[in-house]
């Protein structure tokens, strides 16, 4: 099974010129704890922000989000600002095996799925997690799909 087979193709994304106020409206909406960063003028893909790169953010680690000067604060500082640069990425023709052992060595709970266009621009085209992974696993081991 290939990683272009699992993952995800309906994806939220934002931009490096966003707030991090969108960027943490976003995450609550759609119980997300990351989101790729991608350049609206290219559909390239530069960067990904976490939840743990916005609250690193806040000038305060007593801070909560609903504290007013804490929001106030997050709509000043920008994705491009704080978001990680080194990427760890796959193709989608590496295999769930190969998703899961760069998942593992890099520690990270998800990957972008990438593709190189026509002029070597690295553009995002889907997501695979380590939820992706369990369904699928859970799928080979029982009787029938697992919903989710």
């Amino acid at each position: 099974m290939n990683v272009g087979d699992l993952m995800s193709t309906q994806l939220i994304t934002i931009e490096p010129e966003q707030d991090l106020g969108v960027v943490l409206a976003l995450m609550h909406e759609f119980d997300i704890h990351s989101l790729p960063v991608v350049e609206r003028a290219t559909g390239r893909l530069v960067g990904i922000i976490s939840a743990r790169d916005v609250r690193l953010a806040i000038d305060s680690p007593f801070s909560s989000p609903d504290d007013e000067q804490a929001a106030n604060h997050l709509e000043s500082v920008y994705v491009g600002e704080v978001m990680s640069t080194s990427l760890v990425v796959i193709g989608p023709g590496a295999t769930v095996g190969d998703a899961a052992r760069r998942m593992l060595s890099h520690k990270v709970n998800g990957l972008p799925v990438v593709q190189m266009d026509n002029i070597g621009n690295t553009r995002l085209i889907g997501l695979i997690t380590t939820s992706d992974l369990l369904r699928y696993l859970a799928d080979l081991e029982g009787d029938k799909p697992v919903e989710g």
